[in-house]
Order: C-alpha cells, then structure tokens, then sequence
C-alpha cells in the first residue's frame, strides 16, 4: 500500500524503523514507571531500616532491554513487509 502511493523501498524501511523506535521507546517508558516507583520506595524503606540502600536500578540492562524491544518489533513488522518491498507496485496492488 505504501509502495503504491510512491514511497520508495528505503522509505518504508525508514518508516517502520521510526515506527518500531516508537513502539519499543513507548512500552519501555511505560514499563519503568511502576519499576523506578518500586524501585525508589524500597530503596529509600532500605535506607531507612538498613543504613544503605539496598536496591539500584541497572540502568545499562534497561537500555539493553529497550534495545532488545526495538529490534524485535522491527524485525517482527520487517519480515511481514520484506516480500512487498521487492516486487512491483502493481504486482502487489494485484494481489490485494
């Protein structure tokens, strides 16, 4: 469908990219709301019945875990449209 309006193979790569960043970027940021809550709360209940806190949040697994998201959401959407990217437009149109 997209082909078929005039954008180019590398133009819908682009958009399910940018897609997909968005996709990955939006359950990442609502995931870490409830987990940085939880997180700061025992943390500082730690602090306060420890001495020290007890609980850190591991930043590097979570921006490889968002990472991870984004390359799975754009290779699940990528080899959905990965055969309509090398046939013809009309080719395609016909098949719908």
């Amino acid at each position: 469908m997209l082909r078929s309006i005039g954008l180019s193979p590398r133009r819908v790569i682009r958009m399910y990219l940018w897609q997909s960043l968005q996709l990955a970027a939006g359950a990442v940021i609502l995931s870490l709301i409830p987990v940085a809550v939880s997180a700061s709360v025992f943390a500082a209940k730690s602090a306060a019945l420890v001495g020290i806190p007890v609980a850190e949040i591991p930043w590097p697994g979570v921006i490889g875990m968002g990472t991870a998201c984004w390359l799975a959401l754009f290779l699940i959407q990528f080899t959905q449209i990965r055969p309509a990217l090398h046939r013809s437009v009309a080719d395609t149109i016909r098949t719908c």
